[in-house]
């Protein structure tokens, strides 16, 4: 016997509600998650902007020779650890470095540290010989030639809108 008033929810409005959010749940999932990639090929894309400008500016201030040479001495091997130093200690106009910025150890430092490339999660730069092939690996954050300055990601493929990396 039904009673006058009182009205339940049936199963079927329930599954027709639940089914409901369902889709919607699976329309706006996708949408937070592509934000997240989004999100780290815009800071890579930043973080190579800033490493090119800081690389540039070096060089302006030390002869024209980009970091990684030892006492800017283009004659001698170019090394990641020289590099690195270069950019986050004083230097002065031959690219020898120091922890402290008096006398002549005047320009610099350019860097904290050298930044993370938020895809891969790598902050190491694979130095590359004058002339070498920019292929990318993955197997570091970046890809660097120091006799030319140039600076690319070490990372394979394309990003969600189809740039390849190696583009950048």
């Amino acid at each position: 016997m039904r009673h006058r008033g009182r009205r339940g929810v049936s199963l079927v409005e329930i599954l027709i509600v639940v089914v409901i959010i369902g889709i919607l749940a699976a329309i706006a999932v996708p949408k937070f998650s592509n934000g997240a990639v989004l999100s780290h090929e815009r800071s890579l894309k930043e973080q190579l902007r800033f490493l090119r400008t800081q690389l540039s500016l070096y060089s302006t201030q030390h002869l024209n020779i980009y970091p990684g040479y030892p006492g800017g001495n283009l004659g001698q091997k170019a090394s990641e650890r020289v590099m690195i130093a270069q950019l986050t200690q004083a230097t002065d106009a031959e690219g020898h470095t120091s922890a402290v910025a008096e006398g002549p150890y005047a320009w610099g430092p350019y860097l904290q540290k050298i930044p993370v490339n938020p895809i891969n999660g790598s902050s190491a730069v694979k130095m590359l010989a004058p002339g070498e092939a920019f292929i990318a690996d993955g197997t570091t954050g970046w890809l660097y030639e120091p006799a030319t300055g140039e600076l690319r990601v070490n990372l394979m493929g394309a990003d969600s809108s189809g740039q390849l990396f190696s583009d950048y």
